[in-house]
């Protein structure tokens, strides 16, 4: 009786007679046909049962590599190991995979992958996340810092210069051929005027005109300290502040600071006392100054009586 084995760790074939124990024909590694047996035993049938046992578990070669698809897949190695994040946004196809990746919310996926290292699509995908995040911040109207202090000052300078232009009409010398400028700022308390050259007259005239300026600096709170307490001119002058030292019998006393006329066009800034008694207020270097000059009304009244 015949006995057909396979030994797959030496990858060989034995044939055994099992009656009398000894080998019939040991196969390894090559194609065994029917004239190669030295007995006559199933002859069509030892010849197929072989091809099926060739074809089952024969070794079978592996195929050469291409030489093209090796050099290509070394040269995308070397092509990956050289990229960098820059050059990675560079490319259109990885610049998409790795923006699918930021959409998503991942900081990497197997197509970002196909073009670089993990590490390399890591930072590719937080730089555009980055980008995506600046140009989001950008559409969104943010309130810029102080913005909101600076436009209140712009509103409360604007509202002070149209209450100072209004009330200085007429006060001062100003230019009469040339221009006039009138300034205000917010600050300490202070007055000047200047005088300068300005446009030639018409005609063969070579003289100049004469242009003037003059320059208001008032606390931020003059609409409240001066203007709202309708104090704003006194005397025919300007006060630039006011501030309180007493209040009785009738009577308001105010530590101030006023605009006087200079020489020309100039305009000094002094300082002293505004009193308010029985409706009438005025300013001088003492209390007692500026009081007189209030109650000198009913001296008047009291000496034609």
């Amino acid at each position: 009786m015949l006995q057909l084995t396979y030994s797959p760790d030496t990858r060989t074939v034995s044939l055994v007679d099992r009656r009398w124990g000894v080998d019939i024909y040991r196969w390894q590694d090559r194609y065994i046909t029917a004239r190669e047996l030295s007995y006559g035993y199933g002859v069509a049938y030892l010849d197929s049962l072989l091809s099926t046992l060739r074809y089952n578990y024969a070794p079978r070669p592996k195929p050469l590599p291409d030489a093209a698809a090796e050099l290509e897949s070394r040269d995308r190695a070397r092509y990956i190991a050289q990229t960098t994040p820059e050059s990675l946004l560079r490319n259109p196809q990885s610049r998409a995979a790795c923006w699918a990746c930021a959409q998503a919310g991942k900081s990497y996926s197997t197509e970002a992958e196909f073009w670089a290292r993990r590490p390399v699509v890591r930072q590719a995908v937080a730089i555009l996340a980055a980008r995506q995040a600046q140009r989001e911040a950008a559409k969104r109207p943010v309130v810029e810092s102080g913005r909101i202090a600076r436009l209140a000052a712009e509103r409360r300078l604007s509202r002070t210069r149209d209450a100072i232009l209004s009330a200085v009409k007429g006060l001062y010398r100003t230019a009469t051929a040339g221009d006039h400028t009138t300034v205000v700022r917010l600050g300490s308390p202070s007055a000047c005027g200047d005088s300068s050259k300005g446009d030639r007259y018409r005609g063969n005239c070579t003289y100049r005109k004469t242009d003037s300026t003059h320059t208001y600096t008032v606390p931020r709170d003059w609409l409240e300290t001066v203007y709202g307490r309708d104090l704003e001119t006194v005397d025919g002058m300007l006060v630039l502040s006011l501030e309180p030292v007493e209040s009785a019998d009738g009577r308001e006393v105010y530590r101030a600071v006023w605009a006087a006329q200079g020489n020309g066009f100039a305009l000094k800034t002094r300082r002293g006392y505004l009193v308010s008694h029985g409706g009438e207020a005025h300013l001088g270097d003492t209390v007692a100054q500026a009081l007189r000059q209030c109650v000198r009304p009913y001296h008047r009244v009291l000496a034609h009586a």
